[in-house]
């Protein structure tokens, strides 16, 4: 049922706006610049592969 998905949509933004108040009190978030540098290679990491995969892939002989 759709109420009971907006439940926990809401329920869950709650919980990460209050998670990010709690956080930002005890710890305040640094500059603008860094929270972007830290986002950007947080992306890059989930859209490339591990140095470890790729590795991997380099050396697994390619089956034919």
């Amino acid at each position: 049922p759709p109420e009971s998905l907006r439940r926990q949509l809401s329920m869950w933004c709650t919980v990460t706006l209050v998670s990010a108040v709690v956080l930002a009190i005890i710890a305040p978030p640094p500059d603008l610049e860094t929270i972007l540098d830290i986002i950007r290679s947080r992306q890059r990491q989930w859209t490339e592969p591990s140095r470890r995969r790729r590795l991997q892939m380099t050396q697994c002989p390619t089956l034919s």
